[in-house]
């Protein structure tokens, strides 16, 4: 069925349809009778409505038989219907906002009588408001900007003859300073995360001069935390801002709101990601806390799922740090919210990898068997679970095999980086390597110790790493 306003109110749960229904009922919203009798005709079945019987029950109640045309209006009017609740549902979250309205529609009916009482509720709201957004910065500097404004020309003349300080004028340039500088710093963290993966070439002359203002002044709490985002993509070494970062979060973590969560959280998760891959141990802690503190928060949810890659990153990271248990908890809890078409393959793939770290490696292969290998990702990361598998094992032919088959697969390639390429090929080089040393050839093992340790990117370095140790 192609109806959209249908689909949408599908989409809905009860206690939104219900909610739904009182708007559509309300003649304030919605004067059209029959309109409403024709979403009431559905409602009740909308699940399993179809849309001959929709148009049935349309030509009934508007008593006529209907053209395509008409019959299409009349969705189209009951969609308008749906999107204006949609707006009206987002309006309620949005105090601050409705309070400025009020005062914009005080000011522009020129309701002396209502005026006093609309800025000072204004400016609780304000006070009150646990969230410290971007959109509350937006709606601080609105209202700044309605009081100036709203103060007449010749009542500024006449404060200045009375010693005025500029306070108005101090409030809205500060306002207007903070959201400034925040947007500048949000826009500018998503450029820097965009452009470590496509290289964009895009000027930023004035950054600069808002990093020099927030270090010089006592920002707001969210500006801070953009600053210090940007930080740990432009200053990647100094570890320093990202446990600033952290601390701020955590002091400030219900202040800001969901899709800002998922921006600085996404930062600070690639930073981690970024430190453990060139053989950071520390951050392996980090990044797991960082994974479950966005998880918790709802952050790493999309339409209140989660990625296969994000399950298969934190599987991984845990069972890194030998947490099997935790994992084993993690994979039963959360994989329902996998997508459908996604969790069989990642439900099976991290059971293959808890297995690995759990030392079975035959279950390894028995789960990895079962694995689809349509995705790049699945084929690359199971291909290496059964490389180590068969090293472990001492399934030398197995592994000999292996080794070329995923050696000519990679030169295959295609979607994926030249990097990315070089860094599985040397994860085949050393592991062969290690499969021809003799284990009592103690200078070749270091020899090959130390190339492994001071080549940066190389896949499952850290278990390559204890391979050689062991023979040590």
């Amino acid at each position: 069925m192609d109806i959209k306003a249908v689909q949408i109110i599908k989409s809905f749960s009860k206690v939104e349809r219900n909610r739904l229904t009182k708007f559509i009922d309300s003649p304030y919203f919605n004067s059209n009778d029959k309109l409403s009798a024709y979403y009431h005709s559905f409602i009740n079945n909308v699940n399993s409505i179809q849309e001959p019987s929709l148009q049935d029950s349309a030509c009934s109640i508007y008593n006529k038989k209907l053209s395509k045309d008409e019959f299409n209006k009349i969705n189209h009017a009951l969609l308008e219907l749906v999107t204006q609740y949609l707006q009206q549902e987002n309006l309620k979250s949005k105090k601050l906002l409705l309070e400025n309205l009020l005062v914009n529609e005080v000011i522009k009916r020129k309701i002396e009588l209502l005026e006093k009482q609309a800025f000072k509720q204004a400016e609780r709201t304000k006070k009150r408001a646990l969230e410290r957004s971007f959109d509350h910065l937006l709606e601080s500097y609105r209202l700044e900007h309605y009081r100036f404004m709203n103060t007449s020309e010749f009542e500024r003349k006449v404060k200045s003859k009375r010693n005025f300080s500029g306070e108005e004028i101090n409030s809205i340039n500060q306002s207007l300073n903070d959201l400034f500088a925040t947007e500048k710093l949000r826009v500018y963290c998503m450029y820097l995360s965009w452009n470590r993966v496509v290289g964009l070439k895009i000027e930023f002359p004035l950054i600069k001069y808002v990093e020099r203002w927030v270090k010089n002044n006592n920002t707001k709490p969210l500006t801070q935390i953009y600053y210090l985002v940007s930080k740990t993509f432009t200053d990647f070494e100094n570890d320093t801002h990202y446990y600033e970062l952290k601390k701020l979060l955590e002091s400030n973590k219900d202040t800001f709101n969901a899709n800002e969560g998922r921006i600085i959280y996404d930062a600070i998760l690639n930073y981690c990601i970024q430190k453990t891959n060139i053989g950071e141990a520390s951050f392996q802690e980090e990044l797991l806390t960082a994974y479950i503190n966005s998880l918790e928060q709802g952050y790493l949810l999309v339409n209140n799922q989660l990625s296969p890659t994000s399950f298969r990153n934190i599987c991984f990271i845990g069972t890194r740090l030998k947490r099997f248990d935790w994992v084993e908890s993690f994979i039963n809890k959360y994989n329902a919210l996998l997508p459908l078409e996604f969790r069989k393959n990642a439900l099976t793939f991290n059971q293959a990898r808890l297995a690995f770290y759990r030392k079975d490696y035959l279950m390894v292969l028995e789960l990895l068997n079962q694995v689809e290998y349509e995705d790049i990702g699945y084929n690359l990361n199971s291909k290496t679970l059964m490389l180590a598998s068969y090293y472990e094992l001492d399934e030398y032919l197995s592994l000999t095999s292996l080794i070329e088959s995923f050696r000519a697969y990679i030169r295959r390639l295609k979607g994926t980086t030249k990097e990315r390429k070089s860094f599985y090929m040397d994860l085949l080089k050393y592991t062969q390597k290690l499969t021809k040393i003799e284990p009592r050839d103690r200078k070749a093992l270091i020899k090959l110790k130390e190339e492994v340790t001071h080549k940066k990117g190389v896949v499952n370095k850290q278990w390559l790493l204890e391979k050689i140790e062991e023979l040590l």
